[in-house]
């Protein structure tokens, strides 16, 4: 295993969210104002069946006994309050005091539930499982920057543990890029929330920017989002230089399905060696 250098190398790097950060501005737009209604856009996503989907895949995957989960890039924490309520001890860890403050927030009086705020090398102990979802990986822009983010994840976790991430499948987007989109939110208050995302797609470099502008209570502030469209052959291949063995790619969220070209989402399930 490398020395603490690597780590902080990566430390420095990812669950920095990896963003285009062009200006302070910029950085405080997603950081602050997007974390206040991060959860109203995201008000329909089924957390609880992707911790379901979670908690299958180690049933199935491995052997060891699970008690401790590491949710990596946790956000507002809403991954590890589902987590929490399945009876397992589970830290985030996101370097957004913002994203952190909501989370603690959303979870109080939650005892197997707590958050870092902060990087991996701030994470102490090791955990059966660690898991990184909604497109993590996609926001690592290099392939040394993506193997050490692999490599500093191996150091966490037991031998015989898991590690589950989500993300875009670059074999599909090549196929059919991502479009522009507009949604609205309507919120149980009756307040809207309206979010316009542009999407520029280099299909040689394998990047996906993602030009977003949100309206929310007569406030309208923009921020960008930079992608990287790794391919399946391209992770398996760092996940086995970071010692990992990969078990299955799977159409997101279920581990009977195998994921297939025309899937845009696919999570991976691979295991310590």
């Amino acid at each position: 295993m490398k020395s603490s250098i690597f780590v902080r190398v990566f430390c420095n790097f990812i669950l920095n969210n990896n963003m285009v950060i062009n200006t302070k501005e910029t950085m405080e737009n997603y950081d602050f104002k997007l974390s206040r209604i991060y959860d109203k856009i995201f008000q329909d996503k089924d957390y609880y069946a992707e911790t379901l989907f979670l908690q299958d895949a180690f049933s199935r995957y491995s052997k060891i006994k699970l008690e401790k989960i590491l949710d990596i890039g946790c956000g507002t924490g809403r991954h590890s309050s589902e987590i929490a309520k399945l009876g397992y001890q589970v830290t985030g860890v996101d370097p957004s005091s913002y994203m952190i403050q909501i989370a603690r927030d959303n979870n109080k009086g939650i005892s197997n539930c707590e958050f870092i705020e902060g990087n991996l090398i701030d994470v102490k102990g090791k955990y059966q499982l660690a898991v990184s979802m909604f497109n993590v990986v996609n926001h690592i822009m290099s392939l040394d920057e993506l193997i050490l983010f692999f490599e500093a994840v191996r150091c966490v976790l037991d031998d015989g543990g898991l590690f589950i991430f989500d993300c875009f499948n670059g074999a599909a987007t090549s196929i059919d890029p991502p479009r522009n989109r507009s949604i609205e939110k309507k919120l149980s208050s009756n307040k809207r929330i309206f979010v316009n995302t542009v999407c520029e797609t280099s299909l040689m470099e394998s990047r996906l920017t993602m030009q977003n502008t949100v309206e929310y209570e007569g406030e309208h502030f923009s921020f960008n989002l930079e992608h990287r469209l790794w391919s399946p052959m391209i992770l398996d291949e760092l996940l086995r230089k970071a010692n990992f063995r990969l078990h299955k790619v799977v159409k997101t969220f279920n581990v009977d399905v195998d994921a297939s070209i025309s899937d845009y989402k696919i999570a991976f399930i691979c295991d310590t060696k």
